[in-house]
């Protein structure tokens, strides 16, 4: 039996691990959340005729009130906000922090920018084939692992679309909750389908301490007026 999912990823296997594959592609960050504390390392590897480029994000998830996202390219730090007991400070280097007056608007960003894994797969995840591999547990919890194959059936559409040529890897979902809890997937393609352009993406993902209390170190350097000296943040109580 064949699925169709959201993202035009497909799944094979018994019914019961097609339909938590489904799911996976079904989470909302609240699914998330209800994995507890934990912490998320996501990197994806772009090479192109262009330029190569690796990007990083990091999700150090605490609840609502206590959280930290990390975004990275080329090994420098573009984005680091922590939220702290209700208050967030951004930074674009990680060392210098900018006291933020709402800490709303980071719980709505993290909520709608959290999915990597759609991101920065888009050029092959329509090609993308989930085969139920085995059941196995991941830090005590449950989960199911699948292998990544390449749809051979697959027709890129639309002008200038990214055409996949190969597809492997494997993906481990929570069987709880769906969420993708370890991941390796490399893909091949011809960007905008052009022959001399052959391109790749490889993605890693993990989660670990799940369920598992989470630090995260206040900022300590904030923006001064010249002839101060930058001040220390004091630790949220």
């Amino acid at each position: 039996m064949i699925l169709a999912l959201l993202a035009c990823t497909t799944v094979t296997g018994p019914p019961e691990e097609e339909k938590l594959a489904t799911v996976s592609h079904q989470v909302t960050f609240e699914s998330i959340t209800r994995l507890g504390p934990h912490r998320l390392d996501l990197t994806a590897r772009h090479e192109r005729q262009s330029g190569d480029r690796t990007e990083g994000f990091v999700i150090v998830w605490g609840g609502w009130d206590d959280f930290q996202v990390v975004r990275s390219r080329q090994g420098q730090i573009t984005q680091d906000t922590r939220v702290l007991s209700g208050k967030a400070y951004t930074s674009t280097d990680g060392e210098i922090f900018h006291p933020q007056d709402d800490a709303e608007l980071y719980r709505t960003d993290l909520a709608t920018t959290w999915n990597e894994w759609d991101r920065q797969l888009e050029p092959v995840l329509g090609a993308l084939v989930l085969t139920a591999d085995r059941e196995t547990v991941v830090e005590g919890r449950p989960a199911q692992r699948y292998l990544v194959s390449m749809d051979p059936e697959f027709v890129a559409t639309g002008r200038n679309a990214d055409v996949p040529t190969a597809l492997s890897g494997h993906l481990t979902v929570d069987s709880g909750s769906g969420v993708r809890l370890v991941g390796e997937v490399h893909g091949e393609y011809l960007q905008n389908g052009d022959p001399e352009k052959p391109s790749t993406v490889t993605l890693n993902l993990l989660r670990t301490g799940l369920g598992e209390d989470v630090t995260i170190e206040p900022p300590t350097a904030f923006p001064t007026k010249k002839g101060k000296r930058r001040k220390k943040a004091k630790k949220p109580d």
